[in-house]
């Protein structure tokens, strides 16, 4: 997990503070993302956010190095495709009558994440 909150491709979209990472913000969004890839949301209605990710963070680590690895690309991939498509505002509420930035959302960032991995490559062209 905290090879993927290293990567360039979640720096470049998800660019969070010195704070925040010492918060650890960072292996969140990270493991909201392998947590909803991993468990069916179906799952997350029985339980509370923490006992979800709990669980989720242990399914990770018991993961066998090439699944861990084909996530990690997939992951990879999500970023960049999210930065092409959203660009700066990748995982933001966006408001039409306030110029406000809004700060980066993490149930965004999971259900668009999640989405745009399963997109394949026409899918993705429309956009």
């Amino acid at each position: 997990m905290i090879k993927l909150t290293e990567s360039k491709e979640f720096q470049q979209v998800i660019p969070l503070s010195d704070a925040k990472r010492k918060r650890m913000d960072d292996r969140e969004f990270v493991l909201g993302f392998l947590a909803f890839y991993l468990t069916s949301y179906k799952d997350y209605k029985d339980s509370t956010r923490d006992s979800f990710l709990s669980k989720a963070l242990s399914k990770a680590n018991n993961l066998l190095d090439e699944e861990m690895e084909k996530i990690e690309h997939k992951f990879k991939n999500v970023m960049i495709i999210a930065l092409e498509i959203f660009g700066k505002d990748s995982f933001r509420k966006i408001s039409n009558k306030n110029k406000k930035k809004y700060p980066i959302n993490k149930s965004l960032f999971e259900v668009w994440s999640l989405n745009l991995c399963e997109l394949n490559d026409d899918k993705i062209e429309i956009f």
